[in-house]
């Protein structure tokens, strides 16, 4: 049984497959810039889009915009710079 990293993976190769079939463009030739919030939900999809980047060697950015919304936007932004350059 796969596990849900697994499964989630599986997914989004399947969805990038289909993205370059349907676009007609080559992976490797592509670039993509992923918005983060530092949140799970988008440092989960920033995980599996790096194992997808290693495997078809595309071009990966990350955007993150700080709105001073809570006490700890400074430490998210902080956070989401790190993780950018790591």
């Amino acid at each position: 049984m796969l596990t849900k990293t697994n499964k989630l993976l599986s997914i989004l190769n399947a969805k990038l497959a289909k993205y370059s079939t349907e676009c007609l463009i080559e992976l490797e030739h592509s670039s993509f810039l992923l918005a983060i919030s530092g949140g799970i939900d988008s440092m989960t999809m920033s995980s599996l889009i790096v194992q997808l980047r290693d495997k078809y060697k595309f071009r990966l950015g990350f955007a993150h915009i700080n709105h001073n919304a809570h006490s700890e936007s400074v430490k998210v932004e902080k956070f989401c710079l790190q993780y950018s350059k790591e």
